[in-house]
């Protein structure tokens, strides 16, 4: 199986990988960081917007043929490549001026795109545009820690803005923020059973991840046979995003942790 492992510099390399049925995405890990140079412990597998577990199997993982993953992870620091000396005094000099030149002009001309690239780079790897701003502007648009965070959970990261003492009385919510918890929620469950319903959804869903169609053009299919759904899939997108990506989750296995966020509750 040949895989397309990209970094967060836009640097991709190809890994021809013989899976067995026992392959997990460890053994994966291994090859990938040999090829790499990353240290083992530190690497983490990106594929479709989710981060890849050791113990995961390669055929659960559902890589395909010439797919695409992102990796992140730390290089050794004496793996560093390190610049050629330029023979000549006289040049070395000129070249170093005009170099000087043109990054402060880069610099200063570039400043907006790299941003809207960095965004473009997190989107590219499935996750949602308003999630991978929020995520590049709350850690200062440094990619690496936002795609940490976006893997992690913004649980398990500490607001960089915020104090790191805990506040307990920030764990009740008020009857206010709990009626507007019990909406969501049932917002959620009554539009999976919206979607449900439609025939063979299902089978849709699954060929659309086949094929590798977006998200916003299935919708847009939905809304040529189902044009009520608009308002629904619009509304609730974030949703249809994973729903796309997942299936629809049942009732009990729905996650009531992603609909009570604070911005949610405001």
């Amino acid at each position: 199986m040949k895989i397309n492992v990209r970094r967060l510099s836009g640097e991709t390399d190809i890994i021809e990988y013989h899976d067995r049925p026992e392959s997990t995405i460890a053994n994966l890990k291994d090859q990938i960081a040999a090829k790499i140079n990353y240290y083992r412990e530190s690497l983490k597998i990106c594929y479709r917007g989710k981060t890849l577990e050791d113990n995961m199997k390669l055929v659960d993982a559902k890589l395909e043929e010439d797919c695409t993953v992102v990796v992140v992870g730390n290089v050794p620091t004496s793996s560093k490549r390190k610049r050629e000396p330029i023979i000549g005094e006289e040049f070395d000099r000129q070249a170093a001026d005009d170099e000087e030149r043109l990054n402060s002009h880069a610099a200063k001309s570039s400043q907006c795109d790299e941003k809207l690239v960095k965004e473009a780079e997190l989107t590219a790897m499935g996750f949602v545009s308003e999630k991978a701003k929020e995520a590049l502007e709350k850690y200062h648009y440094d990619l690496e820690k936002a795609v940490e965070y976006l893997i992690d959970g913004s649980q398990r990261h500490s607001d960089p803005e915020e104090s790191h003492e805990e506040d307990t009385s920030s764990y009740e919510m008020s009857e206010e923020a709990e009626h507007k918890f019990n909406e969501i929620v049932d917002g959620a469950l009554d539009f999976f059973e919206k979607l449900r319903v439609i025939p063979k959804f299902e089978e849709a869903r699954l060929h659309v991840v086949e094929k590798q169609i977006s998200p916003k053009e299935f919708a847009e299919s939905i809304y040529s046979m189902h044009p009520k759904l608009r308002e629904e899939i619009e509304s609730h997108w974030d949703l249809w995003v994973m729903v796309v990506a997942d299936g629809i989750p049942d009732a009990e296995n729905v996650v009531l942790s992603d609909y009570s966020s604070e911005e949610n509750l405001e």
